[in-house]
């Protein structure tokens, strides 16, 4: 049986804070602590835990810092020790504040956007055809290291609803992702890739695998982009200009971007990465690049 102890109205009846505050306040419960009630009130043994999961919303930080420091404000307001959350809190003021640094450190000495795309046409002219498509993928369409975890197709049906995919068609590619960080939040992703230089290093790729005589890996028509997996942080920042990670190649490419000319870019960059626009501009956006 429940024990029913958090009731949001002890807060919000003798809340001293101005009334855009409140109404900022009362929107975020709705939106994301309201779920966590059961018969109007939050169970005392789910209270610990809801910190936990408002931790992992696909939000910025500064957001969930604010709805956690409600959340403490509901728990003190109901007479409950909020010391432990207090703690999750101050942790994740602690990782915010370390990221902000990090991303000032970086903002002078991680490579520019065009950099990343010489390096994407020089890979092509030198055939690298493996680490043309890693750097493609990454640079085109701000995927996490996961995403690339792929294998190549060319019959829809081999499709198991499961791994991640290339489909080669006839005049262009699909790449389809059953498996990513924020699946459960956004389902399949299918983005049909149109680029011509991108399906011919597919093709390329398949026939040096052939040809150096590990053809035996394509099998029933399915081809795996990696042989292993064991170390695929490692593996991707193999292919990727500077070895740099794909949270660096995300962070210059959402920093290219012209907020004033083209928020299109970053809505679209948005869906093909699987998170929130919020995200993107808070956690990767580098301040002083345009």
């Amino acid at each position: 049986m429940y024990i029913y102890s958090m009731d949001s109205k002890k807060y919000f009846d003798s809340a001293k804070v101005s009334e855009k505050t409140l109404k900022t306040y009362h929107s975020l419960y709705v939106n994301h602590l309201k779920q966590y009630e059961k018969s109007g009130l939050i169970p005392l043994k789910d209270v610990e835990k809801n910190a936990d999961k408002i931790l992992k919303k696909e939000i910025s930080n500064n957001t969930i810092m604010t709805i956690l420091s409600l959340y403490i404000n509901i728990m003190i307001a109901n007479g409950i020790d909020e010391t432990k959350v207090k703690e999750k809190h101050r942790n994740l003021f602690d990782k915010k504040k370390s990221d902000t640094m990090e991303r000032k450190s970086k903002k002078n000495s991680l490579p520019s956007y065009d950099e990343l795309i010489s390096f994407n046409n020089h890979l092509y002219k030198k055939q690298e055809w493996l680490s043309y498509i890693v750097s493609f993928l990454l640079t085109n369409y701000v995927v996490r290291n996961e995403d690339i975890d792929v294998k190549i197709i060319d019959n829809i049906k081999q499709n198991n609803g499961k791994d991640n995919y290339i489909l080669l068609r006839k005049t262009d590619c699909v790449y389809i992702r059953n498996r990513y960080k924020t699946f459960k939040n956004y389902g399949v992703k299918k983005i049909v890739i149109r680029s011509k230089k991108f399906r011919n290093a597919i093709i390329e790729f398949i026939k040096k695998i052939n040809e150096s005589g590990k053809s035996q890996l394509y099998e029933d028509g399915i081809l795996p982009l990696f042989t292993s997996n064991s170390n695929l942080t490692q593996t991707i920042t193999n292919h990727t200009y500077q070895h740099i990670t794909e949270s660096d190649i995300a962070k210059i490419v959402v920093s290219n971007v012209d907020l004033n000319k083209n928020m299109k870019e970053i809505d679209r960059i948005s869906n093909s990465r699987g998170t929130t626009r919020d995200v993107l501009l808070s956690e990767y956006r580098l301040s002083d690049r345009t």
